[in-house]
């Protein structure tokens, strides 16, 4: 399958998929292989409080993999269902420990990711675009 192909397969919310599962793996295992420092901060003992951060990290890592199988996949709301419902949740975390005063500031992170949420709902809400087929191959996307 050559990169055009590919392309036209996944299309643009395909596209927004694949570049959330990277996002999402890379977030996933920076929670079950952290650093020292990483590992003290006030967000990851906050969190800690709720499930241990390879559980984080796993589940991550299991929205990442949501999102990958999504992009190839006719009905792609498998990825961004729980793609959006990871961040809103990520972000309530956030915004709930600032408020309880386990972490200051955070509101800043809250905000980020419950951005990053709506942006992601967003695209879930649009239409692929059209595009005419290659001559003889019998793909494209209707309207």
């Amino acid at each position: 399958m050559t990169a055009d192909q590919v392309q036209r397969r996944i299309g643009r919310r395909g596209a927004v998929l694949l570049i959330l599962f990277a996002v999402d793996i890379g977030v996933g295992w920076s929670f079950i292989d952290p650093t020292a420092e990483a590992s003290q901060a006030q967000n990851a003992m906050w969190r800690d409080g709720f499930l241990p951060s390879w559980a984080w990290g796993l589940m991550w890592i299991g929205v990442g993999v949501c999102c990958l199988v999504a992009a190839f996949a006719k009905q792609d709301w498998i990825g961004y269902v729980p793609a959006v419902t990871l961040k809103a949740v990520w972000a309530t975390l956030e915004i709930t420990g600032w408020l309880s005063g386990a972490i200051d500031q955070g509101y800043r992170p809250g905000l980020i990711w419950i951005g990053f949420a709506a942006l992601i709902f967003a695209v879930a809400g649009l239409r692929e675009p059209y595009r005419k087929p290659a001559a003889g191959s019998g793909e494209g996307r209707t309207p």
